[in-house]
Order: C-alpha cells, then sequence, then structure tokens
C-alpha cells in the first residue's frame, strides 16, 4: 500500500502516540472494509496495516512475510524467553556429528515448557557443571 500524504495534525498525532488512522481498506477477497494505520516499523521504517488479534496489536507486514518466508518455528521456555529455530536444514545441520544423547535432551528442555536445561541434563544422567568454591574468610 503506498504511504498518503499526512498533514500536520496526522504528523504530530505519528510523532507522539505512534500510529495515525489512515481511514478504512478493504483488500481482496474482504467481506468488509478495516480500519488501517499507518506507524512506524523500527526495521521498514513507516508502514501500513490493520490492528491484529484480540489485543488488536499492529505488526509490520513485511517483517511477518519475512518471518514466514524464514520458516521461524517459536518455542516459548520459562522466564519469558524465546528459543527460535530459524532454518530446519540448519538445524539439523548443526547436529550432524554430535552425541545423540545432547540432542535428545536439549529437545526434551526445548519441548517441556516447565524444565531446565539442568534438570532435564540430570534426568538423563549428565553431571552438571562444576560450581566455584568461595571461601568467605577474614584474614
Amino acid at each position: 500500500m503506498e504511504i498518503p500524504k499526512l498533514g500536520l495534525l496526522d504528523r504530530l498525532q505519528l510523532k507522539l502516540t505512534g500510529y495515525v488512522c489512515v481511514g478504512p481498506r478493504q483488500k481482496e477477497g474482504w467481506k468488509a472494509p478495516i480500519v488501517h494505520y499507518l506507524f512506524r516499523c523500527p526495521v521498514h521504517g513507516l508502514v501500513i496495516d490493520y490492528p491484529h488479534g484480540y489485543d488488536e496489536k499492529l505488526v509490520c507486514p513485511i517483517c511477518s512475510k519475512e518471518d514466514e518466508a524464514a520458516n521461524i518455528r517459536e518455542f516459548p521456555k520459562n522466564h519469558g524467553r524465546t528459543y527460535r529455530i530459524l532454518d530446519e536444514e540448519a538445524y539439523e545441520c548443526f547436529w550432524v556429528g554430535r552425541k545423540p544423547s545432547t540432542r535428545r535432551i536439549f529437545e526434551e528442555w526445548l519441548f517441556v515448557p516447565k524444565a531446565t536445561m539442568n534438570a532435564v541434563s540430570l534426568k538423563h544422567g549428565k553431571t552438571p557443571p562444576p560450581t566455584a568454591e568461595v571461601e568467605w574468610g577474614v584474614t
């Protein structure tokens, strides 16, 4: 979609709120028009899209297409981190020649949301890395 020319108030609103309404638009195959917004993507600059999902989040359509093209699978883990496998072939190549038990441990950790790497390693008979012993003596 082409970026419309913005007036002074719209440019000010874009600067202050991060988005500005550009009016309803209807894409091919849609039953009705949806209100679209102009906003700034940190990667692609100014883009136009409509709110997505229940929380009506504005998502850059170019970033979305790039993620789909890269075949990204995300695995949410504890502590709010997300681990991504960008390319299945690269993932397979990474494990070629490595110990199968290590891969099994990693994949079990990846697919079990509450598991920690240490707990899974102990379950498979691996010893945890040694911890440093610190003496707190006063001299």
